[in-house]
């Protein structure tokens, strides 16, 4: 009866001791990121050389908006 109960709690350690042996994944602090490739560098810089005039004709649009709302707003003032 001794030989039963000492493999039934054998059975259980190798039971719990395998579900402790689960690795955990490795943390991504360690990680240096990818490197990148000329692609994608040169992908970067077509877009950074095509932002710069988007956001300059982003600029004029609003101040001929605001140029057209001044104009706007006399005319408005002198009709009846």
């Amino acid at each position: 009866m001794t030989s039963g109960i000492g493999r039934c709690a054998l059975a259980v350690l190798v039971v719990l001791g395998a579900a402790g042996c689960q690795g955990e994944p490795p943390t991504e602090a360690g990680k240096s990121p990818p490197p990148t490739s000329r692609a994608d560098d040169a992908a970067r810089q077509a877009v950074d050389a095509m932002q710069q005039p988007m956001d300059r004709a982003r600029s004029v649009e609003s101040t001929l908006g605001q140029a057209a709302d001044q104009t706007a707003d006399p005319v408005k003032e002198s009709a009846p």
